[in-house]
């Protein structure tokens, strides 16, 4: 009876090991086998990308998510990561470019005083903004933005019912509020990174449970830990201390 349960319990192993072309003894040689440091080291990586992966919203890819993990002390490669990511089913969103809300009117274009360049060297050279609309079950809710060109930072955002002057002055006095004291490219990208992080992947019942989240979005994530590309993937406030640590020390030297 014994010998018989044991057969009947070696039947799918068998099966297995014909399926997979390989043979038994090399089956329980593995199954038997310590758990080695490469594999733990490989469980914690995973673990960690997942959670960088969830702190973001869902929206880091491979490059992002590596850097992240190289500053946090990590050695591994980005091939890794992706590797990684892909076997754990995360994919980051890409960033779809959306038409703005700017129509050409009749009146002549105001002249491009940056000439499409869209960098500065230093903060509150150049400030631009653009305005967007978010859905809500009550209606549209209208965003402008001010942002500064050189670390990508939003200082300025107001949020309203309708998209008037009014809007613009209010997202401008905060701008300036928040330094002490026009060209939509940017802004018009930075509407699409909102858009596509952020507002298209939740639902807002009213206008006023879409401004506080999207506000704590802005104040919480996108000028504070998200990593921008232009910022040599740093996020705005960081870029912007480095940029003025720099700055000091230039000036004691």
């Amino acid at each position: 009876m014994i010998s018989d349960c044991k057969a009947e319990q070696n039947i799918p192993h068998t099966v297995t090991c014909r399926a997979l072309g390989v043979s038994e003894s090399w089956f329980y040689k593995w199954r038997d086998a310590p758990v080695t440091a490469r594999e733990v080291r490989r469980g914690r990586l995973a673990d960690v990308i997942q959670q960088i992966f969830e702190a973001s919203g869902g929206t880091y890819g491979s490059p992002k998510i590596w850097i992240t993990l190289v500053r946090d002390g990590w050695r591994v490669s980005v091939n890794t990561v992706a590797k990684l990511m892909a076997e754990l089913g995360l994919a980051g969103r890409k960033i779809r470019r959306r038409r703005g809300l700017t129509r050409p009117a009749r009146r002549p274009a105001a002249p491009d005083f940056v000439r499409r360049d869209f960098t500065a060297d230093d903060p509150d050279q150049v400030w631009c903004g653009d305005m967007t609309e978010i859905v809500t079950s009550e209606g549209k809710l209208y965003l402008a933005t001010v942002i500064d060109l050189f670390s990508r930072r939003l200082l300025g955002y107001a949020m309203g019912e309708r998209h008037d002057a009014e809007l613009v002055v209010a997202s401008l006095q905060m701008a300036a509020a928040t330094r002490g004291g026009d060209d939509n490219a940017v802004s018009e990208a930075f509407n699409s990174v909102l858009k596509v992080e952020y507002v298209h992947r939740h639902t807002f019942t009213t206008r006023t449970q879409a401004r506080l989240r999207i506000a704590t979005w802005i104040t919480g994530f996108y000028n504070t830990p998200r990593l921008h590309n232009v910022c040599g993937y740093r996020s705005p406030i960081d870029y912007e201390h480095d940029h003025q640590a720099n700055s000091d020390l230039g000036l004691a030297a």
